[in-house]
């Protein structure tokens, strides 16, 4: 009797161990039928995997046990925009690599610039149409010129943007620019704006185009004296022959001596487009990725070599 017993002590205290050796063989998750991982990895290539609607959600459900990860990528994988909206609500704390598609565009989550490369002849997109730009946190540099924007909430979620074009819009109301002190070119011209207070929140501002609008009160530029150029042409009256008024025109010339002011040339006239600065603007959209302005410091050292 006395040997039953300690042979049932020994097995007893042996079953924990058997008990902890079956929960560490499970190592891996299928993900898909195509797809076993590492259970504890922080990093998934969903690679060109196409799935269905109830594939995405039994994802979801796999992903989530998943303890370490940190991000997936599914660029090459097409996504529905009622999934993407699941997938950030199920893991907020994991990146997620998409390429977004609405109509003739398509642009990559991890981009950091992106442009329509849109001309007065090309299909025009309403504000809904740029929601989706939500998902698209590394933009640094947007442009949206010719298009039908009237609204700019998007761009709130945006945050690292510095080089932004809305030329020949619909836009009147600019105050969701509020909390982006990085800004360093806008255009706005041919837009209906009046109120430009905002642009006053804005340190980093060098390049400024507001030629063809509604403008009330410039005051908020007399600040700005980082701004390096200024556009200014019918910004009081669009479309009209009535120029911005002389003592307008000479208070701000005195308040940003520095400044090159420019309020005889239309929108792009001028020289406006004719600077180092466009250039570098230039590449960066038909790349699609961000370029750095040279900082005065690097111009005077190119210029000492």
């Amino acid at each position: 009797m006395k040997k039953v017993l300690i042979a049932l002590l020994a097995l007893l205290m042996l079953l924990p161990l058997c008990a902890l050796g079956e929960e560490n063989t499970e190592e891996t998750i299928q993900l898909h039928k195509n797809l076993t991982v590492d259970i504890n990895a922080e990093y998934v290539d969903m690679g060109d995997i196409r799935m269905s609607g109830s594939d995405f959600d039994r994802l979801i459900e796999k992903l989530q046990q998943m303890p370490n990860l940190k991000k997936v990528d599914m660029f090459a994988s097409p996504v529905w925009k009622s999934h993407i909206e699941k997938f950030v609500a199920a893991l907020p704390d994991v990146e997620f690599g998409w390429t977004m598609r609405f109509a003739e565009h398509t642009i990559r989550t991890d981009a950091t610039a992106f442009s329509t490369l849109h001309n007065n002849k090309s299909e025009t997109h309403s504000s809904k149409h740029w929601t989706i730009l939500k998902y698209c946190k590394n933009l640094v540099a947007l442009d949206l010129g010719h298009n039908n924007i009237t609204d700019l909430s998007f761009i709130s979620d945006l945050p690292s943007l510095k080089v932004l074009i809305l030329a020949c819009n619909y836009i009147e109301d600019i105050s969701p620019l509020a909390n982006h002190p990085n800004l360093e070119y806008i255009e706005l011209f041919k837009n209906r704006i009046k109120d430009i207070s905002v642009l006053a929140t804005m340190p980093n501002l060098i390049d400024l185009n507001l030629c063809y609008n509604y403008i009330e009160d410039y005051t908020p530029l007399y600040g700005m004296t980082q701004l390096e150029r200024l556009w200014i042409y019918n910004s009081n009256n669009y479309m009209t022959s009535k120029p911005v008024p002389e003592d307008i025109v000479n208070g701000l010339i005195e308040a940003l001596p520095n400044t090159h002011i420019d309020y005889t040339n239309y929108s792009t006239g001028g020289g406006w487009r004719e600077h180092d600065r466009y250039f570098v603007i230039y590449e960066m959209f038909k790349n699609g990725t961000y370029i750095p302005f040279a900082s005065p410091a690097d111009a005077n050292l190119t210029e000492a070599e």
